[in-house]
């Protein structure tokens, strides 16, 4: 068998999937990764965490041969706690929703992890982040 591995990355390396050669339909495949524009909005009471990648092949391959991992990284200035329940969703075209898909989270390498076998958009959401309490000077009465 005429094998390879290699990884696919966006262009600052935010989003990484590793691939064999094995797991694609045919030999010479090309791949894009990309930030599209006018992307849909989150689902209600969630918030896109960082950029959104569009992963799409030549050939009209749109789904892999066997299971890949992909791997989400998220800016240090982002606060990504285990609270804001992060995970990965992928757009579905069929019923123009997000599904989550979920994600190993790991908060010391900043990133979230999880295995894929479609191609197509996808996004590192969390819950909206509450806003933590602010006081006007001066204040009176008690904390």
């Amino acid at each position: 068998a005429n094998h390879s591995q290699t990884d696919l990355f966006s262009n600052v390396g935010k989003l990484k999937l590793p691939l064999d050669t094995d797991w694609l339909p045919s030999y010479e495949v090309h791949f894009l990764i990309s930030s599209p524009l006018g992307l849909p909005g989150p689902p209600p009471m969630s918030d896109i965490i960082g950029e959104t990648y569009e992963i799409v092949a030549s050939n009209n391959i749109i789904e892999l041969e066997k299971p890949a991992v992909l791997r989400f990284r998220y800016d240090s200035v982002i606060n990504l706690t285990t609270e804001r329940s992060p995970g990965i969703y992928h757009w579905d075209f069929d019923t123009s929703t997000w599904q989550h898909l979920g994600g190993e989270v790991d908060l010391a390498q900043r990133q979230v992890v999880i295995t894929v076998t479609k191609l197509g958009l996808y996004a590192l959401m969390g819950d909206l982040a509450t806003p933590e309490p602010f006081y006007y000077l001066p204040f009176i009465g008690k904390l």
